[in-house]
């Protein structure tokens, strides 16, 4: 019997990794797999993509702390509640493959994949690695380890060289690229109102979660480049539940008269009529390249700078990344640049994307799998040992766990 267990953050909401994980997860059930997924976020019960519902008893709390932050009888009781969530029946596993997607959850992964001796591979989704709240610089011996070992991937082409930037060892290549492909977001939908989104000169659409870095230089940006030109009248669309920033939201844009602002929440699918009313997309990573393929001007925003890289397809290839030899700018500049001067309408697309279809992609994935390290080997007391935490702080991290009742 083979089983493939996928350590995340959530599986709730609207996001691209949510995506992602809609689509892989009945990819591998037709390959012959007892799918899992183990996730630190709140085991809410309404689920933007249906079909993760499945994988509610997956919630761990807990998991949103290092292993190195607990004492040493937590940290066994939860390998020990993960274990028992990815085990049906004391059945027997032949393979067990375990896929993690950020710096807390390859940590735990390879916790448990030494447990259950199984394949441990990290596709990394994360953007920026650096800051609060990131363990990646703390642990790069770590990641160099499963780099070695070719169990070490991201969603952009310069992962590796930011992940392991300052890092004294030596890193070969960068190219350690893994396509988190999801099925598509915009489709032909016959439930679509025209008159949800008005007449109007421009129609400026933000798509994504309001969470993001970059999500409040854009609503000011936007109502910036809206004031200025008062005498024309426009939407804003949000696609994405704002309600984390609906009293900011309202506080930029309640008084720029010539604005209408549609809080459209999350749509799945969201209806292609919808996206061929916009004039302008913003988007960045997953979202920006949901709507590729419908031929509207897409700004990219940059997590870093929370500035914006440029027109995709036209100036910057990645959805996430600044081109090399460009300049950032401000999202006033590019909407300026879009909706004034209309340059997309004067350039030839520098860069094309053939879309494969899903399961060529995940195909890959498992190539990279079957092409890492045969032997197994862990890295698991570096984990289990790094950082100066003293007693205080794990017994401190141990009552707020066991505070939730996830783990008794």
């Amino acid at each position: 019997m083979k089983r493939y267990i996928i350590m995340t953050y959530d599986i709730h909401p609207l996001g691209g990794c949510q995506n992602y994980l809609s689509g892989k997860c009945p990819y591998l059930k037709n390959k012959g797999y007892e799918v899992y997924i183990l996730y630190a976020g709140s085991q809410a019960t309404k689920f933007e993509f249906k079909n993760l519902a499945i994988y509610s008893n997956g919630n761990v709390p807990g998991l949103d702390f290092i292993p190195a932050e607990m004492p040493s009888f937590l940290r066994e009781k939860m390998l020990r509640v993960m274990k028992s969530k990815v085990t049906r029946n004391g059945r027997i596993y032949d393979e067990t493959v375990v896929e993690s997607h950020y710096d807390k959850m390859h940590l735990w992964g390879e916790l448990l994949a030494e447990s259950l001796k199984a394949k441990h591979i990290c596709f990394n989704c994360n953007e920026i690695f650096r800051g609060e709240d990131k363990y990646y610089e703390q642990y790069l011996d770590f990641y160099k380890f499963k780099y070695d070992r070719n169990e070490l991937y991201g969603i952009v082409e310069k992962s590796m060289e930011f992940l392991f930037g300052g890092f004294d060892g030596q890193i070969k290549a960068t190219n350690k690229l893994f396509r988190a492909a999801h099925p598509g977001s915009v489709q032909d939908t016959n439930n679509f109102n025209e008159s949800i989104v008005p007449e109007a000169d421009w129609s400026i659409c933000y798509i994504g979660r309001v969470l993001k870095s970059y999500v409040n230089r854009i609503l000011y940006d936007v109502a910036a480049f809206s004031k200025e030109h008062g005498d024309k009248s426009i939407n804003f669309i949000i696609i994405g539940d704002a309600e984390a920033k609906h009293e900011m939201i309202h506080h930029v844009f309640d008084r720029v008269d010539n604005v209408n602002l549609i809080l459209l929440g999350n749509l799945i699918p969201i209806p292609r009529l919808l996206i061929k009313r916009m004039d302008v997309i913003i988007a960045g990573s997953g979202s920006a390249f949901s709507v590729i393929s419908e031929k509207i001007p897409i700004i990219i925003p940059d997590p870093n700078s929370c500035l914006s890289n440029g027109l995709l397809g036209y100036e910057n290839k990645s959805a996430i990344l600044l081109e090399p030899g460009r300049k950032h700018e401000s999202f006033k500049q590019s909407l300026d640049r879009v909706l004034i001067e209309k340059v997309h309408t004067r350039m030839k697309l520098k860069y094309e994307y053939h879309v494969k279809p899903l399961n060529e992609y995940y195909d890959e994935h498992m190539s990279m799998i079957a092409d890492s390290e045969k032997q197994k080997k862990y890295y698991t007391r570096g984990i289990i040992y790094n950082g100066p935490y003293s007693v205080v702080h794990k017994l401190n991290v141990c009552l707020k766990i066991l505070k939730r009742n996830g783990i008794r």
